[in-house]
């Protein structure tokens, strides 16, 4: 709510974050074991937040950080519609994630996330009824210096700026919540186990190979040694995997 009040009252403001009646905001995500966070700055201002649940990804914390501005900018210009009739705005939103960018701009819908594609959609429509321009603007990311970036105007460098602003705010969101929360650990836990039943079933193949090599022999003496040495070699197997999960 005050991330779209502020940008509602950047219409009228002729400060660092308004260039020739035009709101830059920047928009971020970050994402580490599951847990993901999106941030969004313009002007003086910036937000962060958790994107819902614990089993995100980057792509997904990119394109969140996107729909909650585009949702807070066409809300606003919504509200003051009526004072702003017969003038001309532009929206840009500076994003260092080129993935982001082309699924947002590509006119089919992707194959996930698609309630915020959606979304995205609806608002920049929203805009556009209200007289507002929109355009998705790379930059690269965390300062970067990219021989292919070639800034379109002087705003270069404050784009960097709320760049740099927004990956600090969703990073540091990210760190903190993760730090409270039992994901982690789960990770561990989990990746312990699959390590642990992959070779088990190393195990347990090697051991089905023996059985198999011994039924196929025919009855002999080296037969009956052979069915000590599977055993012997079931009980080792049972042994390392007992081991193993202790």
């Amino acid at each position: 709510v005050f991330f779209m009040r502020d940008i509602a009252g950047c219409l009228g403001y002729k400060g660092p974050a308004v260039f020739l009646d035009k709101i830059i905001v920047a928009t971020d995500g970050s994402a580490d074991e599951g847990i993901a966070t999106w941030a969004a700055a313009h002007g003086g201002f910036a937000v962060a937040r958790q994107v819902e649940g614990e089993d995100q990804s980057s792509i997904a914390s990119e394109i969140e950080g996107i729909r909650q501005a585009a949702v807070a900018a066409a809300v606003a210009f919504a509200n003051v519609a009526s004072e702003c009739a017969g003038l001309t705005f532009q929206v840009e939103f500076v994003i260092d994630c080129k993935s982001a960018i082309e699924m947002l701009t590509g006119r089919a819908p992707p194959q996930f996330c698609i309630a915020q594609w959606e979304q995205v959609q609806d608002a920049i429509l929203t805009l556009s009824a209200s007289g507002v321009d929109t355009r998705c603007l790379w930059v690269p990311s965390h300062g970067k210096a990219r021989k292919a970036w070639v800034p379109e105007r002087m705003e270069a460098d404050y784009m960097r700026h709320l760049n740099n602003v927004v990956d600090i705010r969703a990073r540091e969101c990210m760190q903190k919540i993760l730090g409270g929360s039992g994901v982690p650990c789960w990770s561990k836990a989990s990746m312990k186990a699959r390590a642990w039943s992959s070779r088990a079933l190393k195990y347990g193949a090697a051991v089905a190979r023996d059985l198999a090599e011994f039924d196929s022999a025919p009855v002999t003496a080296a037969r009956l040694d052979g069915a000590a040495v599977a055993s012997d070699r079931a009980e080792s197997h049972s042994a390392m995997v007992a081991l193993d999960s202790s």
